[in-house]
């Protein structure tokens, strides 16, 4: 298998995790007799630093062309769309280290890509709901709220921001007061907009889809500058425990009591079979320090051992066949890390809705505490 990530972009945090778990998953499924008798390899010849850029990613893959039988990884949206047509003129089946809304759609992704988890803009109506259900029960008198949006271009920040405009539509919110799309620091960008726009519109609730240093200069930014009263809801890539030791610990306190994140599923610490395997993986590869990345390139694993099964009992792992495979996986079991999932059928069945939130504890692994198990939210049903 080939892995085309982030190792020194602005999701090198993430990238980088998201490939140890699927390495450390498939090296347990070969340690475990492998996939009815076949090992799985993630070599270092084909796994690709693509930066997060997506001219890089696609001459990452005309590198690796030819090599694997399925990419285990391809990190982001954007960059896996450009790549796409020469996926698909090789049948290349792959996981995709991005949730964007398009992936439920074949006519989007030809059948390739192998979605785990809700995408952006149901975990965004996800944490909204949180958010109503949270404010709601500090005023029971239920007053509006007004709401920020700050993110990533693309997908990443744009599908998030979709999600959290028609969960507010829902509700009779109405539209954002400040919206501001964040270029990444790695690519220039500087925070000085977002914080001065948080500020002069004083939201109650501030939704961000960057990344973890860009968060922190913005909450930073915005408490430093004499507004301490808004909460922030983010992303799995938005957050990392790293941030625990940023200005030497000094924004723990207002992380803690201000920071919110919505994921697809449970943290590291999550209460299930899948957990409790994927931690004793982690130790014992000697991981460092965990967080979502690393639980989410876990989670993604499992869809494509499905598909390869599949793929074995057709006798046919070309890339052809295990493509072929792919609508007739029945179910995939997560081991209870998320619901099963299929990839047949109409996609408003099988898309999963669900998510979970977590605040910020710095006596956690990860830095994270769940505060909503796995739920669906109102604005979803």
């Amino acid at each position: 298998l080939g892995a085309i990530s982030d190792f020194t972009g602005p999701f090198a945090a993430f990238g980088a995790p998201l490939t140890w778990g699927k390495q450390d998953f498939f090296a347990g499924v070969n340690a475990a007799g492998g996939i009815m008798g076949f090992d799985v390899a993630i070599t270092a010849d084909n796994t690709i630093d693509a930066g997060y850029v997506a001219e890089q990613h696609v001459a990452g893959y005309e590198q690796i062309r030819g090599n694997d039988a399925a990419l285990a990884e391809s990190l982001g949206t954007l960059q896996t769309l450009a790549a796409l047509p020469l996926m698909l003129e090789d049948s290349m089946v792959s996981p995709v280290s991005s949730w964007y809304s398009g992936w439920s759609f074949d006519e989007v992704d030809g059948g390739l890509i192998v979605e785990a988890g809700t995408n952006y803009c149901m975990e965004a109506m996800n944490g909204f709901d949180f958010v109503m259900n949270a404010r709601s029960q500090m005023d029971p008198v239920g007053v509006p709220f007004t709401y920020a949006i700050v993110g990533f271009p693309g997908d990443y920040g744009g599908d998030y921001a979709a999600g959290v405009k028609t969960a507010a539509a829902e509700y009779g919110l109405g539209d954002p007061v400040f919206e501001h799309v964040q270029l990444p620091f790695s690519v220039g960008g500087t925070i000085d907009e977002a914080v001065g726009g948080v500020l002069a519109a004083q939201p109650d609730v501030v939704f961000v889809t960057t990344g973890p240093n860009e968060l922190a200069e913005l909450m930073g930014g915005v408490f430093s500058n004499g507004y301490a009263d808004a909460m922030y809801v983010g992303t799995g890539p938005t957050w990392h425990p790293a941030l625990l030791g940023a200005a030497d610990g000094a924004l723990v306190p207002l992380f803690e009591a201000a920071y919110f994140q919505t994921s697809q599923n449970s943290g590291y610490l999550g209460d299930s079979p899948g957990h409790e395997v994927m931690r004793e993986a982690f130790e014992a590869n000697d991981r460092g320090v965990p967080n979502l990345g690393y639980v989410a390139g876990w989670v993604m694993s499992y869809g494509l051992k499905a598909v390869l099964e599949q793929a074995i009992v057709n006798k046919d792992l070309t890339p052809a066949g295990i493509a072929a495979a792919v609508p007739m996986v029945e179910a995939v079991n997560y081991d209870d890390m998320l619901p099963p999932k299929f990839f047949s059928g109409d996609p408003d069945d099988n898309v999963e809705r669900g998510a979970v939130v977590h605040r910020v504890d710095a006596t956690s692994p990860d830095g994270l505490a769940e505060v909503a198990p796995f739920f669906t939210g109102l604005s979803l049903i």
